[in-house]
């Protein structure tokens, strides 16, 4: 759990988790938003009340120690955040260190739909936002090796041994560095628009109106072209869903399901009775495709 020492702390340099955010490996977060986040012009989303994060904190003990049952290892934690001894700016709160070792641990929950995403019981293959974060913890700390433990869908353990990569570790250092320097320097980075959460950036940095009009510069117009011909295509596109969805659904009537054995699926029926919650009591049918095997 971070404390508000550690939480006030990390303003003053760059952490594990802020690296693959540097290095556009981020799902969470663009780097403009992290920049606006060091400088203090943009307050960090309170993310303690998700579900995932609470329950990630709750069990990360519960990984911990399995880990150190599975390899017959003590653990302690470290509730302090670690300067690199030259670089101020290089910071590390580490999850737990190994003891008699010069190794740290880091302890993750992950959902069971991200299992792609990690390799083998006891190899190094785990996901590039993960591994930035674990060797820039063994820049700062100056450990040769770090492991990684993960409980995947509640129920699958595994954990990862990485050692240190000195050139992936020079790529990152020369990265923050650079990002570092723009923030001390007021130089923000551009936005990347191809990031899923750029766009709810840009509404948080731009919350109301002045009432002005303003020209926009002549390059917008290829993009309000795009914008249009893509509303074009989605709402084509959403009324031929509707068409399908039609015709099936009548060809199925009254059953309960209806097979396509040569497209390899079928659909099925059910009756969805909503509570009185937030929306009034209700009950209406619903139709889900899903892989079809014949028997």
């Amino acid at each position: 759990m971070l404390t508000p020492e550690i939480l006030e702390a990390r303003k003053k340099g760059l952490g594990g988790s802020d690296i693959a955010v540097i290095l556009g490996l981020s799902p969470w977060k663009t780097p403009t938003e992290l920049y606006l986040e060091k400088r203090g012009e943009l307050e960090p989303e309170d993310i303690s009340d998700k579900e995932i994060i609470h329950f990630g904190h709750v069990l990360e003990d519960v990984v911990a120690q399995e880990y150190a049952r599975r390899n017959d290892v003590k653990v302690e934690r470290r509730n302090k955040m670690i300067t690199h001894p030259d670089h101020e700016f290089m910071l590390a709160n580490i999850d737990r260190k190994v003891v008699g070792e010069k190794k740290g641990l880091e302890c993750k929950t992950a959902d069971r739909f991200t299992m792609h995403k990690w390799g083998e019981q006891g190899s190094e293959d785990i996901p590039d936002y993960y591994r930035t974060q674990v060797e820039w913890y063994m820049q700062v700390t100056g450990y040769p090796e770090w492991d990684l433990a993960v409980l995947i869908g509640g129920n699958t353990y595994r954990d990862y041994h990485i050692e240190a990569d000195k050139e992936l570790q020079e790529v990152i250092y020369e990265h923050a560095a650079k990002f570092w320097d723009r923030v001390k320097r007021g130089i923000a980075p551009d936005f990347d628009f191809d990031h899923p959460g750029t766009l709810d950036l840009i509404k948080k940095m731009y919350p109301g109106t002045n009432g002005e009009t303003i020209q926009l510069p002549n390059e917008l117009v290829h993009w309000a072209e795009v914008k249009q011909e893509a509303e074009r295509i989605v709402k084509e596109y959403g009324t031929v869903v509707d068409v399908c969805k039609g015709r099936i659904l009548a060809a199925i009537g009254e059953a309960a399901c209806g097979t396509l054995p040569d497209a390899g699926v079928q659909f099925k029926r059910s009756l969805v009775k909503a509570t009185e919650f937030t929306v009034k009591k209700d009950a209406y049918m619903v139709m889900r495709q899903s892989k079809y095997t014949p028997k």
